[in-house]
């Protein structure tokens, strides 16, 4: 739970930081660390589910507001990669030049995590194994995989 709760805590923050005018001026650097923490905390979350769906966790219920939070991320994840925030800023990063390059592509990747985590709550909800691990892979094979380099 308290994974959970960081993680909308920082994505909150993040939003609200990042929609705001002074957001912009903040460097690169600050950005992409902001970023980098709400990802990390994201994989982490992940790793969890992943332990449920392969029944070393057996509380599925651990995994829900887990669930959640990563759906959270998945639906504010445009903005966590604002122009200027790549590796064209002098920082290093895993995203890909393309997230930046191939904007409608990201946005339309992001709406794709958003369906995939949203079918994850569900699994989730089904205290499922099996279900959970098929729906953990699917976000993880079909979209976390394509932003990476």
């Amino acid at each position: 739970m308290f994974l959970a709760r960081s993680s909308l805590l920082a994505v909150g923050i993040l939003a609200a930081s990042l929609a705001s005018a002074s957001a912009f001026a903040q460097a690169a650097g600050e950005i992409v660390g902001a970023r980098q923490g709400v990802m990390r905390s994201f994989n982490a979350q992940m790793g969890i589910i992943n332990a449920v769906g392969r029944g070393e966790i057996t509380n599925a219920k651990l995994a829900e507001p887990l669930a959640a939070a990563i759906n959270s991320v998945a639906k504010q994840l445009p903005a966590l990669f604002p122009t200027g925030s790549g590796t064209e800023a002098g920082v290093r990063t895993r995203a890909k030049a393309e997230i930046w390059s191939k904007r409608a592509d990201f946005v339309a990747a992001a709406a794709k995590l958003d369906e995939e985590t949203t079918k994850l709550i569900a699994a989730v909800a089904t205290g499922n194994a099996q279900a959970i691990a098929a729906a953990a892979t699917s976000v993880t094979n079909n979209v976390c995989n394509a932003g990476h380099t």
